[in-house]
């Protein structure tokens, strides 16, 4: 399964700029490598989820938004491991839930 810093990747609590680019250059793959299930032929055939948007955010919610956020980032992983396993077994999919070793230590601020 995927751990909580994978999930909070993208989160307003994060860099921002970095996590983003790492799951959009992810999404990318995937849907360069599934063209028809990403839906590039046919967008009624799409069973590749979408990658949740950026929220916006003013300072004192800061933490609300990223709960808000985490949600849509744990239901994007669930619908990605529930995925065939052609996709869900891919050399991307399961190199993008291995754990990193920011994820057993993450960087100080």
């Amino acid at each position: 399964m995927h751990t909580i810093t994978q999930l909070l990747a993208c989160s307003p609590l994060s860099p921002p700029p970095v996590a983003m680019e790492t799951q959009k250059v992810f999404q990318m793959q995937i849907l360069d490598k599934f063209p028809i299930e990403g839906g590039q032929k046919d967008p009624k055939k799409r069973i590749i989820p979408f990658l949740p948007g950026k929220i916006l955010f003013r300072r004192s919610h800061v933490r609300d938004v990223a709960m808000k956020r985490l949600r849509f980032i744990d239901d994007y992983c669930r619908a990605l491991v529930r995925l065939p396993p052609q996709i869900s077994q891919s050399e991307e999919v399961l190199r993008f839930f291995e754990t990193k070793p920011d994820d057993i230590n993450p960087p100080v601020e």
